[in-house]
């Protein structure tokens, strides 16, 4: 009785564990998060990484969704098991292949998580690690118990469906989650390909991700501090480049939605845009870039010089350095250069990019990504 005990308050933590990463899997994928979740550390344990990649997820549900059905659904057999004697033999039945088949997937995602992605989750070492012991745990139970025949076959096929019905409550319940965007694959690729190829020049802008001459996709994104839809596409890129960073490279211009500083514009839509570009340039004088614009991104409501200066501070630069280069016309020219370019390429929208040299107008997240990477294999 003791095993079943011990297994139902672990299988209760990776119940837990498990929920959190749907959460999080949707929050990254649907990029209505923050850029770095509390737990991405460092390129090595990064959760956002692996709870968001292309193994994340099978036929549409994500691995996180299986892993709470199953942690779940055990939970409740082991439970039972430790208090009715009558219902144990067909609880370890159902269990016995249950927590083997968990061991397996286990494996085969830590292997993904090691040997391809090269970054751990933690969150998912805790629920590899929970199956495990509960697999261990079963084993001993079942040992404990004797032998399980005859058990009620009715029984245990019954629990096998109410297994199966969570399992689909669950993925039902968990899609709520999902924000992305509608996407018409054929629609978008005979745009795509209907489109010029333009010279774009990649100057001195930032760059993200390739870091080469000849990435398999350049990516110049055109974008403004204050578009909501660039600082949705900013944290699908954030992840993209982690995730694709040895095939494509993000290159970065200005172009602000205000006619205080271009020309293309008839107002100030977006006021403090033209004050936000000036501080992402000032940011990557100082190789702070990416840092700079994660905080413009993050606080597009609160921009304005005072905050400007005091992220600046936060990012490592000094202030009074960084106060002089926004006023300085060294500063005012490179912006100009950014928004002429744009203004020559008819930019009518942010984001705007321009990916090998062709336009896609509006955001791109990883299934746009992928279409592209497979028109240029």
């Amino acid at each position: 009785m003791k095993f079943h005990k011990i297994s139902a308050l672990l299988l209760l933590v990776a119940s837990i564990v498990s929920a959190y990463l749907i959460y999080n899997h949707y929050q990254v994928t649907s990029a209505t998060g923050s850029f770095h979740s509390f737990c991405s550390v460092n390129a090595s344990v990064d959760c956002d990484l692996v709870n968001a990649s292309r193994y994340s997820e099978y036929f549409g549900i994500p691995v996180a969704v299986a892993g709470f059905a199953f942690a779940f659904f055990a939970m409740l057999l082991h439970f039972f098991a430790a208090r009715d004697p009558y219902f144990r033999r067909e609880a370890l039945v159902l269990l016995l292949p249950m927590t083997a088949a968990a061991v397996i997937a286990s494996i085969a995602n830590f292997y993904i998580s090691v040997a391809i992605l090269k970054t751990v989750c933690l969150f998912c070492l805790t629920h590899q690690a929970i199956s495990l012991v509960v697999f261990v745990l079963t084993i001993l139970a079942a040992r404990d118990f004797g032998t399980l025949r005859p058990f009620n076959r009715s029984r245990v096929l019954g629990l096998a469906g109410l297994g199966v019905f969570l399992f689909i409550v669950t993925a039902a319940v968990s899609a709520q989650f999902e924000t992305a965007f509608p996407f018409d694959k054929a629609e978008f690729l005979a745009d795509f390909r209907a489109q010029p190829v333009l010279s774009v020049p990649a100057g001195d802008s930032p760059r993200m991700g390739f870091q080469g001459d000849n990435p398999k996709l350049q990516l110049v994104e055109f974008a403004d501090f204050e578009c909501g839809f660039c600082g949705m596409t900013a944290r699908h890129i954030h992840r993209l480049v982690k995730a694709y960073g040895d095939q494509i490279q993000v290159v970065f211009k200005n172009y602000p939605l205000s006619n205080e500083c271009n020309p293309a514009m008839t107002m100030p839509m977006h006021r403090n845009s033209c004050l936000a570009a000036k501080a992402a340039i000032c940011a990557q004088e100082s190789g702070k870039f990416v840092e700079m614009a994660e905080k413009l991104f993050e606080n597009q409501k609160s921009i304005a010089n005072v905050s400007v200066l005091h992220w600046a501070s936060e990012i490592g630069l000094n202030r009074e350095s960084f106060e002089t280069c926004l006023a300085s016309a060294k500063t005012t020219d490179r912006l100009q250069q950014d928004v002429m370019l744009g203004k020559s390429l008819d930019i009518r929208s942010t984001p705007t990019f321009f990916v090998n040299g062709k336009k896609v107008e509006g955001i791109i997240d990883e299934r746009r990504l992928r279409v592209l990477l497979k028109e240029f294999e």
